[in-house]
C-alpha cells in the first residue's frame, strides 16, 4: 500500500494517455521501426531521468541548501504562470501574412548560413548587413569571398 499512493502520482504526472495524441502527431511521418525507436528512447530516457531524482535528488537537493517545501513552492508558482498563460492564450493564426513573414526570416536565416546572396530576396540581405554592422556581430559578418 505504501508504493501505490507514488505510483497513482506518477501516473497522474506523466498521463500517457494523454500523450498519445502527441506522440501520432509527432510521429507521422516516421516509419514504423523509426517510431519503435523513438519509443524505447523516449521511454529509457523518462526512466532515468524519474530514477535519477528519485535516488540522488534529495541530495541534490541539501547540496544546493533548497528545502522540499521551497522546491514545492516553487513548483506552484511555475504551475500558476503555466496556468495564467493558458488562460490568456490567443488562438493559432495561419494567414498569409504569418507565412510570408515566416519565408523572410527563413530567407534571412539561410542567407547568414551560406552568405552567398545570388539566391536571396533583398530584404534578407539589408536585414543581415544591418545586423552584422552591430559591432557585437561583426566577426561573425567577416567571410572569403567566392
Amino acid at each position: 500500500m505504501d508504493y501505490l499512493k507514488p505510483l497513482l502520482t506518477l501516473l497522474a504526472v506523466l498521463n500517457p494517455i494523454g500523450v498519445i495524441p502527441f506522440f501520432i502527431h509527432f510521429t507521422a511521418h516516421l516509419t514504423p521501426a523509426q517510431r519503435q525507436r523513438t519509443i524505447w528512447v523516449s521511454t529509457l530516457t523518462v526512466f532515468l531521468v524519474i530514477a535519477t531524482s528519485a535516488l540522488a535528488g534529495l541530495q541534490l537537493l541539501r547540496f544546493f541548501g533548497i528545502s522540499i517545501a521551497s522546491f514545492q513552492v516553487g513548483g506552484g508558482v511555475l504551475l500558476l504562470i503555466n496556468a495564467v498563460q493558458m488562460l490568456n492564450a490567443k488562438p493559432a493564426d495561419s494567414s498569409d501574412h504569418d507565412l510570408s513573414k515566416r519565408r523572410k526570416n527563413w530567407m534571412l536565416v539561410t542567407a547568414w548560413r551560406s552568405r552567398r546572396w545570388r539566391c536571396h530576396s533583398s530584404l534578407a540581405r539589408r536585414r543581415f548587413r544591418r545586423w552584422s554592422s552591430t559591432p557585437r556581430n561583426r566577426k561573425a559578418s567577416v567571410t572569403k569571398r567566392s
